[in-house]
């Protein structure tokens, strides 16, 4: 996607160097002040006409918020928030209305006067108020210039069944991924984070499967959470048609038993209604005690680990084929 959106500064800019560029032809049967003022209300007109242009071309350039899918409208509203991008466009839209009302009053004072001095000082005053409304937008600028390239980088998720493969950081989510696709996951980057949203895909029964690997998930309230972890809740809130838990009992992720329950049960409060189905990690990592104390936490379990990776698949395929029937049923 091109970004379009110009700063204040660079409209500002090239509105003056257009506006003065343009040539005036005076007209032999008009008076010297009369040509004069008629050179002035066609400068005000133009300068006006091209910092509107500009600022429409922004509202213009920024999606219809409306028309996001859920996934694109929840990541965005937990990066920015819906309702301050709005108030941004709007802001600028109204800067847009007020610059053509200055147009219209300043014209018509130019023509009501009769002074040189006062014609040139009306016209530097428009330009003044003008310059004014295109400068108080330069932050909501700058800030609906980041959004669209944000909107830009927003991975864009097939139509098809969808699972996602949540946990806590270093469970081995990554590694699930790629165990069941078989190939290298393509990797979304997203802006002012160094985290990935991963995607995948594999096929049963002639369907494809869309696998998304969600950046780790914390422990946290809502409001402490960062906003690539907002992204990966989004992810599952509005894409999920079932979620694969990732579960570490080696405990090499970091995480206790304990800690990765409490995780799974925050999901599950926040995500009434989906299912999950547990995936019990790195067993060649764990001892036999570890491997039975997971077993007895979640059940709906599948086994992985290095060791039995051509078991872990055939498993896996068959679950999912039981999952496309089920939801074509």
């Amino acid at each position: 996607m091109q970004i379009y959106i110009k700063d204040a500064d660079q409209i500002i800019e090239t509105s003056f160097r257009e506006t003065f560029k343009q040539n005036f032809k005076a007209r032999k049967e008009k008076s010297k002040i009369e040509n004069l003022k008629d050179e002035k209300i066609l400068r005000v007109k133009l300068f006006s006409k091209l910092i509107r242009d500009e600022l429409i071309k922004i509202e213009k350039t920024i999606p219809n918020l409306n028309s996001l899918t859920k996934f694109e409208f929840e990541t965005l509203d937990g990066i920015y928030k819906i309702g301050e991008i709005k108030k941004a466009i709007a802001a600028i839209k109204n800067s847009a209305i007020e610059i053509k009302k200055l147009e219209t009053h300043y014209s018509t004072k130019i023509k009501k006067l009769n002074n040189i001095d006062m014609i040139a000082r009306t016209q530097r005053e428009f330009f003044g108020r003008a310059v004014s409304f295109v400068k108080r937008n330069k932050k909501r600028m700058a800030f609906l210039k980041e959004v669209l390239i944000t909107i830009s980088k927003i991975p864009k998720l097939k139509d098809c069944h969808t699972i996602i493969i949540a946990g806590l950081p270093n469970v081995g989510k990554s590694t699930i991924l790629s165990r069941i696709t078989g190939s290298k996951p393509e990797i979304n980057n997203y802006p002012f984070t160094t985290k990935s949203i991963m995607v995948g895909y594999t096929k049963v029964n002639n369907e494809e499967i869309q696998f998304i690997d969600t950046p780790g998930l914390l422990n946290k309230d809502e409001e402490k959470r960062s906003p690539i972890e907002k992204i990966a809740l989004a992810a599952i809130r509005n894409l999920a048609d079932k979620i694969i838990f990732v579960v570490d009992p080696s405990l090499s992720s970091g995480y206790s038993i304990e800690e990765q329950k409490k995780l799974l049960k925050r999901l599950k409060r926040e995500f009434n209604g989906k299912e999950f189905i547990y995936i019990i990690n790195k067993i060649d990592l764990c001892s036999k005690e570890q491997i039975e104390e997971a077993k007895k936490e979640f059940n709906n379990y599948i086994l992985s680990g290095f060791d039995i990776e051509k078991k872990f698949v055939e498993e896996i395929r068959e679950r999912l084929i039981k999952i496309t029937k089920k939801q074509d049923s």
